[in-house]
């Protein structure tokens, strides 16, 4: 299916940038792979299609993303964690959040930008 899509290919189709397919996965590369040894999945070899790149986006599973999310949520519940910068700094360096969303919506960036 892949190569058809490559063959329909020109500058302004979606997801298609110079007759490549770029194929995102969310996944950080070290988990795919693993995936791959150990469950017998993986993800897909781009030596079987002439015209695809792969792009990991090194997000986390949606259960570490939720969890991230949960515990930003729980800081803003709080209203003395808004109380100074010194206290909230810490707090919110703890939850992980800002790494995270960085690495979304660097992933969200990486897909369009391979859409212009």
């Amino acid at each position: 299916m892949l190569i058809e899509i490559g063959k329909t290919a020109n500058n302004n189709q979606t997801l298609i940038n110079n007759n490549r397919v770029m194929i995102y996965d969310a996944r950080p590369k070290l988990n795919a792979q693993a995936q791959m040894y150990i469950k017998n999945g993986g993800f897909e070899d781009t030596k079987s299609y002439r015209n695809c790149d792969l792009m990991f986006c090194d997000i986390d599973n949606i259960h570490e993303v939720s969890k991230t999310f949960r515990k930003m949520y729980d800081i803003c519940l709080n209203a003395d964690n808004f109380n100074t910068i010194g206290v909230y700094a810490p707090n919110l360096e703890a939850t992980g959040y800002l790494q995270m969303i960085s690495r979304i919506l660097k992933a969200a960036n990486m897909v369009v930008e391979s859409m212009i």
